[in-house]
This record gives C-alpha cells, structure tokens and sequence, in this order.
C-alpha cells in the first residue's frame, strides 16, 4: 500500500538516500523515494489518509464504497461481509473502483 501512495516532490527531498551498487570504489549516487517509506512513523496515516480522500472523491459515483473503505479498511487490510455471492462481487468491483485502480488480492481473482 505505501508504495501506492506518491509523495509530492517538495516532500521526496526528506526522503533522499546514497546508494553506490556492487562497484565500492565509484562514489554513492543521491536518489530520493517518490512514494511512502515502510518504517516511517507517518506512513500509515499518510496512507489512510489518501486511501480515505479517494473513498471521498468516488463518492458521487460509488456511495457505498466510500462507506465501506471508510468503515471496513485497517492499514491495507479490508473485511467485509455480505449475505451472498452475488452482493460480494458487486462490492468489490465498487470498492476496486473507490480506490482508483488499487487490486484487491486473494478476493475471486
């Protein structure tokens, strides 16, 4: 999920890091990370947050994902149940939608 979620590029220069490969002798190049850092305190609300704020966006067009991400989402963990088959499928293709393209994995793929 944190790798899903860009960070302006203002902000990426809080994230810079050297990185040199396999050659020790050439000097380290600079690079910077362009989405969220696992380990960074911040990133899972950072995360939330932009995961919330697309719920919001799709609203219009998807009211009951937007409930649902909201209400059913823990970090990058989703839980919800419906009372059949057919209900179940309809929900994820919402809820696949609410999160602008993000896959929901190990669901009747």
């Amino acid at each position: 999920m944190f790798l899903r979620v860009r960070v302006c590029a203002p902000d990426q220069r809080a994230q810079l890091f050297l990185w040199r490969g396999a050659d020790r002798d050439s000097e380290p190049r600079v690079y910077a990370m362009t989405s969220l850092i696992f380990g960074a305190s911040s990133s899972p609300t950072s995360a939330i947050y932009v995961l919330n704020k697309n719920a919001e966006t799709c609203s219009d067009e998807y009211p009951n994902a937007e409930m649902a991400v909201k209400r059913d989402h823990y970090v990058d963990d989703f839980i919800c149940s419906t009372d059949s088959v057919p209900e179940a499928a309809i929900n994820k293709r919402r809820h696949h939608s609410a999160r602008a393209g993000a896959s929901i994995s190990g669901v009747g793929d």
